[in-house]
């Protein structure tokens, strides 16, 4: 019996030493070397619905024991905005040995334009109590679509002010900013027509003028907006009636300006709406 284990006891030592001995040449004969990954580009534009496979565009990758392994390139992350519209984006490549390349080269979006402001409800209240500047604020981004839930309504103090700023950031770090000067109604001027918008921020390119009476979407009165098609055959009201004074708006100058809805009727000037105008620059 004791020569049995003595037996096992050596054959034990032998599979151990010959198992060492083998997962010592496999480590030693083990791949380390990390693919290279090579450019043909350096820098690219895309859209901003670019793919991950617009992105890897003129990258390849090749290894050492696997050879070519540009299947295996893929799209890491992207920084925050260099410049507007322009990122840093992070790639990395593989091999059968799990070795890791990375790269990085800058991207430039060639359409991108930053997040944008729309308003379903005019900047105007009543009374202080209850009232939120957000309400009906909404905003948008080409990557990060509905960002209305990142909006700040920035003012001097904790209270409703005259001139409150709107603020909204995407994922890239881009800001978009717009002021806007709230209007304090009384009881009367709260309840007299005015006309209802359907947005009361909009955008423009330079030099272009939007279709603004296409805006006009029915009368606005005592909080709420009822559209000209679901009003009574009766009632005294259409589109034609709404003066539109743009006066003030440089179309070949960037910036904010106001436009003013006026509702004529009886030949008197009734209630005005305003609308932000935003004219951009690209």
């Amino acid at each position: 019996m004791r020569r049995l284990r003595l037996v096992l006891y050596a054959l034990f030592i032998i599979v151990a030493a010959v198992f060492g001995i083998d997962q010592y040449t496999r480590m030693k004969d083990r791949d380390k070397t990390a693919p290279v990954i090579t450019d043909d580009l350096e820098y690219i534009e895309v859209s901003v619905g670019a793919s991950d496979a617009d992105l890897l565009q003129g990258l390849h990758a090749e290894d050492n024991v696997d050879g070519d392994v540009t299947d295996s390139l893929l799209v890491v992350s992207r920084s925050k905005f260099l410049s507007r519209g322009l990122v840093k984006v992070n790639y990395a490549a593989f091999d059968s040995h799990n070795n890791v390349a990375t790269y990085t080269r800058r991207v430039r979006y060639v359409d991108y334009i930053s997040p944008r402001f729309s308003a379903s409800q005019p900047f105007r209240y009543l009374n202080r109590s209850g009232y939120s500047v957000l309400t009906g604020v909404h905003a948008v981004d080409v990557f990060d679509g509905d960002i209305t839930n990142r909006i700040r309504a920035i003012t001097a103090n904790s209270n409703i002010g005259t001139n409150v700023t709107l603020e909204v950031t995407n994922t890239a770090g881009d800001t978009a900013s717009i002021l806007i000067n709230l209007l304090a109604d009384d009881s009367d001027s709260y309840n007299t027509p005015s006309p209802g918008l359907t947005t009361y921020i909009m955008y423009t390119s330079v030099g272009v003028e939007p279709a603004l009476r296409e805006n006009i979407r029915g009368i606005w009165r005592n909080g709420k907006t009822t559209d000209f098609d679901q009003m009574d055959e009766d009632a005294p009201y259409s589109s034609d009636m709404v003066m539109i004074d743009d006066s003030e708006v440089d179309y070949y100058t960037p910036g904010t300006y106001p436009v003013i809805y006026t509702l004529q009727s009886g030949g008197y000037s009734r209630g005005s709406s305003y609308m932000y105008l935003i004219v951009e620059e690209y």
